[in-house]
Parts: C-alpha cells; structure tokens; sequence
C-alpha cells in the first residue's frame, strides 16, 4: 500500500509513542512486532528534515510491505481521540484503511 501526504506521515508516526505529563514517550512492542514496527517507522522518517526538536514530513510515496500496513491499520485502530487540528488527516485515513 502507498502513502505520501505529509499530514498523515506524521499522525502515523505518532502512534508510536503515548503521551503523558512530560511529552512523549515511545511505545513498546512486542518482540515479534518489533522488526515490523521499526522497518514502518523507519519508512514513515523517510525524507523528513530536523528544526531543532521538531520532525517535519514531507509530501512523498511511501510504498509499504502487507506486514507493515497491517501494522499500522492495528496502530490506527487503536488511536480513539484526534485534535482539532488532526481532524481531517484522521477521516482521511480512516477512509484509506477502510479500502484497504
């Protein structure tokens, strides 16, 4: 499956960490879903720039294995809430893994 929106790059990358009253932290995976879960994030950074402590994503095709869409559709699945400003990226990408 591809993907290449910005916005959904970096609310997909997200879904590997929680947050709590100090930031972010990174999820733990299971070990049989570690390989998998770092072979998508890694795709995920693909092209993407550093400012400081900020990540920015880039519009590009991002081109992933059956195991890692299924992944994330499991990662997304598990996302209940969305900002305001997430809004539109989280229904978009509902609709993607909807057809998928």
């Amino acid at each position: 499956m591809d993907l290449s929106k910005a916005t959904h790059k970096a609310l997909l990358y997200l879904l590997f960490y929680t947050r709590n009253e100090f930031g972010l932290n990174q999820k733990q995976f299971p070990i049989g879903k570690l390989l998998v879960a770092a072979s998508t994030a890694k795709k995920l950074l693909d092209g993407t720039t550093s400012e400081g402590e900020k990540t920015l994503f880039v519009d590009g095709l991002i081109q992933f294995k059956s195991e890692e869409w299924v992944f994330l559709k499991e990662l997304f699945a598990q996302k209940a809430d969305a900002t305001i400003s997430e809004a539109e990226s989280m229904e978009e990408l509902k609709k993607i893994f909807a057809e998928t």
